[in-house]
């Protein structure tokens, strides 16, 4: 079906890109690209397809681009796969930035820029970029909703979110879990996001235990948690209740009072992959030092949830001296169903 999918979609729908970009065999995503090229050879998206398929050698495709955009100079595309093609990355960054300047409405150097700023965590500018990046490309809406919506939240609280919502439906639930009822499963998170611990605690479900661990892991985390809901979130069997969401608020609830929290780091690893948590073992160490300059300095580079998950982290290990803003941060990167009351 994928294979399907990537063969005869429109290559400029929103589900495109979805369907490529599930393809791991380099062969087959080859064969697939140079085919849709045939009928669409300025297609941006197939182009960086094609940059990113020969990676390792790709100096005759980045010719080849840099080619077509000397032909067609006004192609803001085009544009910006030549500055791709950059091989040192801060001169392709101070690129990508001064073009999105010059070129405000293409969407491929907004998006580019957006990733710049976010590495740099200036995420107001980011927010605006991606934002950019979603209105004028049907392409890129998929991709960059989630992204744009948690910065927007982050940096501007009054956005209104429900547009980026119609392209993921991830994103759909979490917006509708914010407002969710009394009669709602998810009401105790609501009740967390609130402050009203010993409500959310007494409005869990029990006959759902993975969910009830789940919101427990959250409440003992947060800010006001009694020690009941503490001890009996650090008695939980190592697999219940953790999830991609509340790993990292466990880990910082284990750290403080003491308990085993490298095997939790192993189960997100093994769950998760390694790579949202190689730099935690060094973030956690300077936390505990209070160098907080040194662990904001790991997070470059990082998803919007996974910068606002390693504030969490932070938020709930040393809740007193945590820096103001990452507490902020963290509320705004991240949905009501993704933290504890901090």
């Amino acid at each position: 079906m994928i294979i399907a999918h990537a063969k005869w979609d429109d290559v400029n729908s929103s589900s495109f890109i979805l369907w490529i970009d599930l393809i791991d065999d380099q062969k087959t995503l080859d064969s697939i690209v140079k085919q849709r090229l045939i009928d669409a050879p300025e297609n941006i998206l197939l182009l960086r397809y094609e940059q990113i398929i020969n990676q390792n050698d790709n100096a005759d495709v980045c010719a080849k681009h840099r080619e077509m955009y000397q032909r067609n100079i006004n192609n803001t595309g085009l544009y910006y796969l030549s500055i791709r093609c950059i091989t040192d990355k801060e001169e392709k960054n101070t690129a990508y930035i001064k073009a999105s300047t010059q070129h405000p409405d293409d969407p491929w150097l907004a998006n580019a820029a957006g990733l710049t700023y976010l590495e740099q965590q200036q995420f107001s500018k980011a927010a605006a970029k991606f934002d950019t990046a979603f209105q004028h490309s049907t392409v890129l809406k998929p991709i960059v909703a989630v992204c744009a919506a948690r910065l927007q939240k982050a940096t501007n609280p009054s956005a209104k979110l429900g547009e980026y919502a119609n392209y993921v439906p991830y994103l759909r639930h979490l917006l509708a879990v914010e407002s969710a009822g009394i009669e709602s499963p998810y009401y105790p998170y609501v009740l967390i996001s609130q402050g009203k611990l010993t409500d959310s605690h007494q409005s869990i479900r029990t006959n759902d235990e993975e969910a009830a661990a789940r919101t427990l892991r959250l409440l003992a985390a947060s800010k006001g948690a009694t020690q009941k809901m503490i001890d009996q979130a650090l008695t939980l069997p190592i697999t219940k209740g953790l999830d991609y969401s509340t790993i990292w608020p466990a880990i910082g609830l284990a750290i403080k009072n003491n308990r085993d929290w490298e095997e939790l780091i192993n189960q997100a690893q093994s769950k998760y992959g390694e790579a949202a948590f190689t730099e935690l073992p060094v973030f956690i160490k300077f936390v505990v030092s209070e160098d907080y300059s040194s662990a904001n300095s790991l997070l470059k580079n990082m998803q919007p949830d996974t910068v606002g998950y390693y504030y969490v982290l932070a938020s709930v290990l040393k809740p007193k001296s945590v820096p103001s803003n990452w507490k902020t941060l963290a509320n705004g990167l991240l949905f009501t169903t993704e933290k504890p009351f901090l």
